[in-house]
């Protein structure tokens, strides 16, 4: 496990994986690296963002992206070009390299300790007896995300759906007349595809951290909120 500590200046914000309709995400590439293989990036929680009328998934202060990797030689170089976008007013691509030749056998005791602290902030998957969210399922005729049996505990505010297309964006979560229902809609421009087969992450904030759950997106007409 390495991980990329990012220290924004006040004002300034980066994005999640799916930034949003105005964000670059950040994107690691690795292809310089010796005596690694399969890096895979975690990403902490973001927080919503609607401004101008846009909406994206945004990180302020500081924030680190943990990385986890292979090591298939003693003596691996660790050599990422690294590319995030920057926003205040203005949104800039910034570009940057880094180098790490981590020595294998022995703990950095406290690089430890700052990933532990930030994979507390990765949605982890639900293990409750009783999930706070039902079944997904996609209204191509609106357009609409529709999710029933949603827990009236559930932080609404902090809940984001998406899914491994990171074009697709939804916007915040309303409340249906129905009790326990719940829908996003779909933001976007153009001809849209159904999403119906498809899988959607649902990743939401609890007093004992982030969560996730996974859904395959089914027809509204198979909902139990469509009945």
């Amino acid at each position: 496990m390495i991980a990329l500590e990012v220290r924004l200046d006040p004002g300034l914000k980066t994005y999640w994986r799916v930034p949003g309709e105005t964000g670059i995400p950040l994107q690691l590439d690795f292809a310089a690296s010796t005596g690694i293989a399969d890096p895979h990036i975690f990403w902490p929680l973001p927080q919503r963002e609607v401004t101008g009328g846009y909406t994206d998934h945004v990180y302020y202060d500081e924030v680190s992206f943990p990385v986890e990797l292979t090591i298939t030689d003693e003596t691996p170089l660790i050599s990422v070009d690294i590319l995030m976008g920057v926003c205040s007013d203005i949104c800039v691509p910034v570009s940057s390299h880094a180098e790490l030749q981590p020595q294998t056998g022995s703990r950095d005791i406290a690089s430890d300790i700052a990933i532990k602290q930030a994979m507390a902030n990765v949605p982890i998957d639900w293990s409750g007896a009783e999930s706070p969210l039902g079944a997904a399922a996609y209204d191509d005729a609106t357009n609409m995300l529709v999710i029933s049996e949603v827990s009236e505990d559930l932080d609404l505010s902090s809940l984001i759906a998406s899914t491994a297309d990171a074009s697709i964006i939804f916007a915040a979560p309303q409340k249906s007349p129905k009790p326990g229902v719940i829908s996003f809609e779909r933001l976007g421009w153009g001809e849209m595809s159904d999403l119906a087969g498809d899988w959607v992450s649902l990743v939401f904030q609890t007093p004992a951290g982030p969560f996730r759950v996974e859904r395959q997106i089914v027809g509204i007409d198979q909902s139990p909120a469509s009945e």
